[in-house]
């Protein structure tokens, strides 16, 4: 999710700010509020990981054990990085046949989500099960307790919460993800041959001493070792003498004040089969629309399937609203904690009276009857190159000058480029210089034949 909030000034991480001031008879801005509390959450979370250690565990909270070949999660507090993850209760990591079990509140994990085999074999295997923790943007359609009712309509905020899973790393996700990361560093270095950064990945997890833990923290810390990076280019025009006037001759032709936000759609890395793309929008995602509950209809129409929905009410206006030919994702809380790869779809029609739309989009097997919510996104098939999921194809490049084809044009003057050695994950974003950020850490090591052991024991 996204929200429209002013820009953050200043980032406490790379900064000595330890206080934000208002000034007496000064304007109170919205961006000054978020950078106090991001200045207070910084601290105190730097705070925890100093005093105690980035992971570690209260009593036996988030405590693993196998139950018939089910994972269960005790209640308590886990901190990874100085942040807390509560599980207010004992719970499951999967589902079975029995509906009255407790799943962990944020499920299906992603590897469940994309599993079509049925309930996980873990009994007779070897894996590690490990915290993986990030902060989640929510508005009023997620949680409807946000909105003051007394208003009768508009969002006057929304939250930031923290969301966890419990996930597990077969020996078949181990070799996916070290095949990716691999890859990754081969594209950074520009080389086939095992050298650097790549040599001593491939080294520690290939080495017949290392344990199965060392293995997998190995994969864990690779993967922010391979986050993929962004550069944004915009000119500012020289002769702007007007405050609203647009030279001819200026890069950024924009009127409004956006703030932009690139996430990663299709994951991988570059070189893949299928090549990861990324999606954009001039509003950080936060033009968003409730579905109607039990509206949604889906039925296939040659190349491409036909939705049908309706939305609880449609925009004020063009920079708030929808139109026909807008690309649209379709959501839950499922799809987005599954990490599922969804088609956007293309509106073909509105009825502007009762709020029903026509949607074209790629056939999928993802349930989509079941979406609660409608996002905008921005890319445009007259000005991007459009794929028929509706979304634009990754490409790397190093160039420095702005009329180089590895940079891509979005709009207005504005462009962007990868830089080479990204491992590309679904849902990602930037958004001015800053984006998603997940924390990990090993819960417990399984052997094939024995209990889990569980780390950071009390």
């Amino acid at each position: 999710m996204g929200a429209d909030i002013e820009r953050e000034s200043i980032d406490p991480k790379s900064n000595f700010i330890s206080r934000c001031l208002h000034h007496q008879g000064s304007v109170l801005l919205s961006s000054d509020l978020n950078e106090h509390g991001a200045i207070f959450q910084y601290y105190l979370r730097q705070f925890i990981t100093d005093l105690v250690g980035r992971s570690w565990r209260v009593v036996n909270g988030f405590e693993i054990s196998l139950n018939t070949n089910k994972l269960k999660i005790a209640h308590g507090n886990f901190y990874i990085d100085g942040i807390l993850c509560r599980n207010i209760e004992d719970c499951w990591y999967e589902s079975s046949n029995n509906k009255l079990d407790k799943l962990q509140p944020y499920a299906p994990a992603p590897e469940l989500a994309n599993n079509n085999d049925g309930p996980t074999n873990l009994t007779s295997s070897d894996f590690i099960v490990y915290l993986e923790c990030w902060e989640r943007h929510v508005n009023s359609i997620q949680r409807p307790e946000i909105k003051e009712i007394a208003l009768r309509g508009p969002d006057t905020s929304s939250r930031m919460e923290l969301a966890w899973q419990v996930r597990v790393l077969t020996y078949e996700l181990f070799q996916k993800y070290a095949n990716d990361i691999s890859e990754a560093l081969k594209l950074r270095q520009g080389s086939d041959t095992f050298n650097g950064e790549r040599k001593n990945f491939n080294d520690s997890i290939n080495g017949t001493n290392a344990q199965i833990k060392e293995k997998g923290q190995k994969i864990l810390d690779a993967f922010d070792m391979t986050s993929p990076t962004l550069r944004a280019w915009a000119r500012k025009p020289s002769d702007a003498n007007e405050p609203c006037s647009i030279s001819a001759d200026s890069q950024y032709r924009g009127f409004e004040n956006q703030l932009y936000r690139v996430e990663i759609h299709r994951p991988g890395v570059l070189g893949d089969d299928d090549v990861p793309t990324f999606k954009w929008s001039r509003e950080n995602a936060s033009i968003t629309f409730k579905i109607l509950p039990q509206s949604v209809t889906y039925s296939n129409e040659g190349e491409f399937g036909k939705i049908a929905l309706a939305i609880e009410k449609l925009g004020p206006d063009r920079r708030y609203g929808l139109c026909v030919g807008d690309w649209v994702e379709l959501t839950n809380d499922a799809i987005e904690f599954g990490q599922q790869v969804l088609p956007l779809a293309r509106i073909t029609n509105i009825d502007a009276n009762l709020g029903d739309l026509i949607l074209s989009i790629e056939k999928t097997t993802i349930p989509i009857t079941d979406c609660t919510m409608l996002r905008r996104w921005d890319q445009n098939s007259l000005i991007n190159n459009i794929n028929d999921a509706g979304t634009i194809n990754i490409q790397e490049g190093t160039s420095a000058a702005y009329d180089k084809e590895d940079w891509i044009f979005l709009e207005h003057g504005i462009k962007i480029q990868f830089q080479p050695g990204g491992n590309y994950r679904h849902g990602d974003y930037w958004r001015n210089t800053d984006g998603i950020k997940r924390h990990r850490a090993i819960l417990g090591v399984h052997k094939t034949g024995s209990e889990i052991k569980n780390l950071y024991e009390k």
